[in-house]
């Protein structure tokens, strides 16, 4: 929750941007960066993308979220088991829906607040090489908050570019975002 406090005063500085009504309208955005995971998988890529309607300064959006395969090989010494050699790999991804704001700082810049929930799946696998033995699987899912905040400018009354950051269930991520109102 170490993010609250920033979050707060954006929110509550919001009154002070003035909004036009171009800002409405249907929108669709993307992004790419990178994800860092809670975890021991950390500095994977993440992508999203979404579409939703913005009401001047306030929008609602679904999207999807995917953090790339993760792989790692790994050596342990286990009790009774000796030493084990093995490669893990793991998959991240789920549906988001959110709330968000959008507000303009002087003529074309804007930042972004959101936040929402992350309806999420995740997926392992392990391929043991000493000693030998059969891959084992594991799926989980769940559903968990999820929270962003971000900065960018707008070309014009349709595209627009910006850097963001993003909370999720187990990761982070910083990326690189554009969007298109239609």
């Amino acid at each position: 929750m170490k993010f609250c406090i920033p979050l707060l005063a954006l929110v509550a500085s919001a009154p002070l941007f003035a909004q036009t009504a171009k800002d409405d309208g249907f929108f669709v955005d993307g992004s790419i960066g990178r994800n860092e995971a809670s975890s021991y998988w950390s500095h994977n890529t993440a992508r999203a993308i979404d579409g939703g309607y913005r009401w001047g300064w306030f929008s609602i959006d679904l999207g999807y979220v995917d953090f790339s395969r993760a792989t790692g090989s790994f050596h342990d010494v286990a009790p009774n088991a000796g030493k084990l050699e093995y490669k893990s790999s793991i998959w991240d991804r789920g549906i988001v829906a959110d709330i968000g704001g959008r507000w303009t700082i002087g003529t074309n810049w804007y930042y972004t607040v959101k936040a929402g929930l992350n309806f999420w799946q995740e997926s392992s696998r392990l391929d043991y090489f000493m000693p030998p033995a059969p891959p084992s699987h594991f799926h989980d899912s769940g559903t968990s908050w999820n929270a962003g905040v971000g900065i960018g400018y707008q070309f014009n009354q349709h595209l627009s570019a910006g850097l963001e950051y993003d909370w999720y269930h187990d990761a982070s991520a910083l990326s690189l975002t554009a969007e298109y109102k239609f």
